[in-house]
């Protein structure tokens, strides 16, 4: 049951109520007007009357109260849908929140992410131009090695050719060298 069905419910229980109190008022100024004219000798018929629709008017006195106990019973379900409804209203705004929330740590990872990207990509490029310059020296490098194994080979065919000259350590003091100053 919805809470507009409880709340309409409701309305026309007390219309109803209403209802049954007036007639129950009708009825006992009726009972009165009856005393008052049986006081005044006033006929047995009107008496019996008024008996009849007093019976009458506490039946569907009776009645009403009875419709009244039967549906109190969907009134409190409703009451409990209402509030079962509540429950689960404040669950969702409560998962909703926390989904905002990680949404926003989403957004916030993915822009640290693209920040460590770019410096990923600046990285392998500088890294590619390093590697390039490395080959290069490398290159420059193997080339200067032919050139010296050139030399050397050369060398040692003028070595093979020339005549061997004996090679001594010694070193020269340049303290005991003198400085060309003295006569």
């Amino acid at each position: 049951m919805s809470v507009e069905f409880s709340n309409a419910y409701q309305e026309i229980l007390l219309d109803n109520f209403n209802s049954v109190i007036k007639q129950n008022m009708m009825f006992q100024t009726q009972l009165k007007m009856a005393e008052e004219a049986q006081k005044n000798n006033k006929s047995d018929e009107k008496i019996n009357l008024l008996n009849n629709e007093y019976g009458v008017l506490k039946s569907e006195y009776d009645e009403a109260l009875r419709k009244i106990a039967d549906l109190e019973p969907r009134v409190n379900a409703s009451q409990s849908l209402h509030d079962e409804k509540s429950r689960i209203q404040s669950a969702l705004n409560e998962e909703m929140r926390k989904n905002a929330v990680h949404q926003e740590e989403i957004r916030q990872r993915n822009v640290t992410i693209e920040e460590l990207n770019k410096k990923i990509i600046e990285q392998s490029s500088t890294i590619e131009t390093q590697s390039k310059e490395i080959v290069d020296c490398k290159n420059q490098l193997d080339d200067k090695n032919k050139k010296i194994e050139e030399l050397n080979s050369i060398l040692d065919k003028k070595e093979s050719t020339m005549p061997k000259v004996k090679k001594t350590n010694s070193k020269i003091n340049m303290d005991d060298v003198a400085d060309g100053s003295s006569f």
